[in-house]
């Protein structure tokens, strides 16, 4: 924010090894790499980003969850066993934390230490299927995403997006168009039970299948991802934040009235629904309203595009206090009066 260096750890990505219901990765390996790693040795990793191709230590960084979390949760939820972080002291110290004690580095973009290797969560490898299916409108996709989401084993992802999103993405024979895409990583035991569900609200599959590739091919339309797709198509148009909660299911037609060409993408969460909620742009107040007016419904708000740590703030500060005298990392960005999802900058 006023200068600097950037740390460039790119070619940090060897990745070390896997013992037992964990691996272990240098900060820049890929997570798709760690991903065909596991499969190598018939496991799997717990999550990873929409964006397949992070860096394990980016993600940590500054991610927050991704495929995988309807069963685990969000990345500060145990899947990270193990860090090596680097921190700017009086002749440098690297230090390995694990456990709750490595969670203080974790979503705070680097401000209490730099990350240098990672050991996170592995579970046995499942035989997964993309699901492809769509309905006539939204309110069709919505009416089985949270059924789908609790199905047992737990799908992998379950994303839905609005018929005008949906014509926004690369095109596909399983996205029709006018119609809603609902898409789905689902265990190749419960096709059938997910099937039944999707036909029985209206819905059809439109495709299914297989392969190694079948997760990342999903994921990548995911989470952000179709919104970022939308605002292609229309730039300069459209802004979004990041929601949560039933009323997104509930009560989407209040939910999309709050901002002008209002477009949910949702996904079935850990306990509630997800998603990234698009409108056209009219001002930071503007903005700053809707999000009270969602939290009237009942729809929790996190706004992404402001600079400052918003996740356990006070705690990393606490941290960086130590780790960090001088404040040489990231300065700027652990602000309390900046914290809070109406605070920071709207792009």
């Amino acid at each position: 924010m006023r200068g600097g260096l950037v740390v460039d750890t790119s070619r940090a990505r060897t990745i070390i090894g896997i013992h037992g219901d964990t691996i272990t990765a240098d900060a820049g390996a890929p997570m798709n790499a760690l991903e065909q790693a596991a499969r190598a040795e018939g496991k799997q990793l717990w999550m990873y980003p929409s964006t397949v191709h992070s860096s394990i230590g980016g993600f940590l960084g500054g991610g927050s969850g991704g495929t995988g979390t309807i069963a685990h949760g969000s990345n500060d939820m145990g899947f990270v066993a193990a860090l090596d972080v680097v921190t700017p002291v009086p002749g440098g110290v690297l230090r390995h934390v694990e456990g709750d004690e490595a969670l203080g580095y974790v979503h705070n973009y680097g401000t209490a230490g730099i990350i240098a290797r990672a050991t996170v969560r592995l579970e046995p490898l499942q035989d997964w299927r993309g699901l492809y299916a769509s309905f006539p409108d939204f309110v069709g996709s919505l009416s089985v995403l949270r059924t789908l989401g609790r199905l047992q084993p737990a799908p992998r992802l379950v994303s839905a997006d609005t018929p005008h999103i949906t014509a926004q993405l690369p095109p596909d024979d399983a996205f029709p168009p006018g119609r809603s895409s609902l898409r789905m990583i689902v265990d190749a035991s419960l096709v059938a039970t997910a099937s039944a569900i999707i036909e029985g609200a209206g819905g059809r599959v439109e495709d299914l299948r297989e392969g190694a590739g079948v997760s990342a091919a999903i994921s990548v339309l995911s989470y952000n991802h179709p919104i970022e797709w939308l605002q292609k198509s229309e730039p300069g148009v459209y802004f979004h934040v990041e929601v949560s909660g039933d009323a997104l299911v509930d009560r989407i037609d209040e939910v999309h009235a709050v901002y002008p060409g209002g477009q949910l993408h949702i996904e079935a969460g850990h306990a509630v629904p997800i998603g990234m909620l698009a409108g056209v742009y009219e001002s930071p107040d503007a903005v700053y309203d809707g999000i009270r007016r969602l939290n009237e419904l009942g729809v929790g708000v996190h706004n992404p595009h402001q600079w400052n740590v918003d996740f356990r703030l006070h705690e990393t500060m606490a941290l960086a206090a130590s780790t960090d005298p001088a404040g040489l990392l990231n300065p700027g960005k652990l602000n309390p009066e900046y914290a809070g999802p109406i605070k920071g900058a709207i792009r």
